[in-house]
């Protein structure tokens, strides 16, 4: 496996994990997937990541392992959980944001770029990255990571891991946690769900947003990143004449309070709601985002701005 030394953080993390066989026989833990063609895939799915402050291999590789942790507070609550639905998911979370130009969908859609004349204005970046990755494995030879699957399960695989992909909008946030309310409300015991896409979408959401809930050191580099990059594309936005967007303008950016206020908004509800589902991953998370709260609050009160 040549290829893997010079691989970077995501090829690394898929490969070096519980592997399944070299071949398309079902081995006696269900897996079914050639190990050698998910590695070239992956391969090359890295290479078109792009080096930005914060969408870049590296926070694909650790939405891949958050996705695969939360997977697995989730199986203590599911009877059974096929192996290809696990894989599609590990395989959406590694593709979620493949290809990033490190702008958001309004700024594509505002600055006329191409991918947005070719989505419609909609979803702009994960119609591309959920594109991409289905053409990387359609087109390229010895990547087809969903060969080995029949066509009513390659027609499973792709509905879901669009769907996950999706889900990874933020401007959805809202009704992705409305509509997984409503459903859990309506039956409690997720086992009895015969259809798990929206759980599965919730779990890599969550995995895509859920940095702040971690020890303190982490939250805040994650945080520096992602500041990072709004600010450059305010740059990118001032250069173009065009308004700058939210939490994007240099001039006046406030981390401590930008971050209190994602958090408030977006990631606490999404935890506390994803806590009557899997309270061995949300209970230790939910303990980290109150000390990430308290630390924020101090730099602030000591006017730190960024």
């Amino acid at each position: 496996m040549a290829f893997m030394i010079k691989s970077g953080p995501l090829a690394w993390l898929c490969t070096h994990v519980r592997q399944p066989p070299m071949n398309f026989h079902v081995s006696q833990d269900g897996w079914r997937v050639n190990r050698k063609t998910v590695e070239n895939y992956l391969y090359l799915v890295e290479r078109e990541y792009v080096p930005n402050s914060y969408h870049n291999n590296i926070h694909a590789a650790d939405v891949t392992q958050s996705a695969a942790i939360i997977m697995n507070s989730v199986k203590l609550h599911l009877d059974e959980i096929p192996k290809m639905e696990i894989f599609c998911i590990i395989m959406a979370a590694a593709v979620h944001d493949l290809g990033h130009l490190g702008v958001n969908n309004d700024f594509l859609i505002n600055s006329k770029h191409p991918r947005a004349t070719t989505y419609n204005d909609k979803s702009v970046n994960e119609n591309y990255h959920i594109s991409r990755a289905f053409e990387i494995a359609r087109t390229t030879p010895s990547c087809d990571i969903f060969e080995s699957f029949t066509f009513e399960e390659q027609k499973k695989c792709r509905k879901l891991m669009i769907d996950t992909v999706f889900a990874t909008d933020m401007a959805i946030h809202f009704d992705l946690l409305k509509a997984f309310n409503e459903k859990i409300d309506a039956e409690p015991d997720v086992n009895k769900w015969e259809d798990r896409n929206l759980l599965y979408q919730m779990v890599v959401h969550l995995a895509d947003i859920g940095n702040p809930a971690r020890p303190f050191p982490l939250a805040r580099g994650w945080a520096e990143r992602v500041i990072q990059e709004f600010c450059e594309q305010g740059d990118k936005e001032a250069s173009l004449g065009l308004a700058v967007s939210p939490f994007c303008n240099r001039e006046n950016m406030n981390m401590p309070k930008a971050q209190q206020g994602f958090i408030n908004v977006f990631l606490k509800p999404t935890l506390t709601t994803f806590h009557r589902v899997v309270p061995e991953f949300t209970g230790p998370a939910l303990e980290y985002l109150d000390k990430t709260i308290a630390e924020w609050v101090k730099l602030e009160q000591s006017g730190f701005k960024m």
